[in-house]
């Protein structure tokens, strides 16, 4: 029977069926399963520590947070094809299908084959693994700069115009002035 608990961000009711990420359909968040109930249903305290660590690694502060006890991720961002991804090689380590988690690792995360078959490991093998040591690129990773980009481009461009027009303006009327004498 499917252990219950509340979303971290919503309270929710959400069921922990043993899959590390946890979809609430209230509010859109993902939630990597609390570490009690991985506990409770046989995953170590190490496999929820490299699970942890992952997060940290792949996800900015502003995607991903911790809320009692849990990590939940921001899906309204950049974040979804990132978590979409993290599931689909999370489920690739559950079947057993290794080498398919370490190609998500690497074509989505911008990982070293290296690196992402040591993630894999961790997981699979439920040991830690110093993720500040991965050599990962962080612009992979990263939400867009651009997502406001043409705010800041109309504010740079009202507050010119506010400047600019009226310089021109008494430009011509000088010029006028001058010209008209």
């Amino acid at each position: 029977m499917p252990k219950q608990f509340q979303c971290p961000t919503c309270a929710a009711p959400l069921s922990f069926e043993g899959k590390p990420l946890i979809d609430c359909t209230y509010c859109g968040g993902t939630i990597i399963a609390p570490a009690d109930l991985a506990k409770s249903r046989g995953i170590s305290k190490e496999k929820v520590e490299a699970v942890n660590s992952i997060v940290k690694t792949f996800f900015s502060s502003a995607e991903a947070e911790w809320k009692e006890g849990s990590w939940v991720i921001d899906l309204r961002s950049d974040s979804k094809k990132a978590q979409q991804d993290l599931g689909k090689a999370f489920s690739q380590i559950q079947k057993g299908h290794h080498e398919n988690a370490v190609s998500v690792f690497t074509q989505s995360f911008g990982v070293k084959s290296k690196d992402a078959e040591k993630i894999v490991d961790a997981i699979g093998h439920g040991k830690g693994f110093d993720a500040n040591a991965l050599r990962i690129y962080p612009e992979v990773r990263r939400k867009s700069t651009n997502e406001f980009a043409w705010v800041v481009k109309l504010v740079i461009f009202g507050v010119a115009a506010i400047f600019v027009v009226p310089f021109l303006i008494g430009l011509i009327m000088i010029l006028a002035i001058l010209l008209g004498n």
